[in-house]
């Protein structure tokens, strides 16, 4: 019984620190943002291809623009 008290005084102790807590915040706001990134670029890649498709087009030959 001692040991899972020592144990969840460990663990309660550890939660309430705050060193390096930024760095932990930092990476998973970090991880969010680029999961957000490629979710958004994987639901407009069509139309992001037809707009670089049409720029390219029109670079080449203006006339069609």
């Amino acid at each position: 019984m001692a040991i899972v008290r020592m144990s969840w005084r460990v663990l309660r102790d550890r939660i309430h620190q705050t060193t390096g807590a930024t760095a932990v915040e930092y990476g998973l706001l970090l991880a969010l943002l680029a999961a957000g990134a490629v979710a958004l670029l994987v639901a407009l890649g069509a139309d992001l291809q037809f707009s670089f498709r049409k720029i390219t087009d029109c670079l080449v030959d203006p006339v069609q623009c």
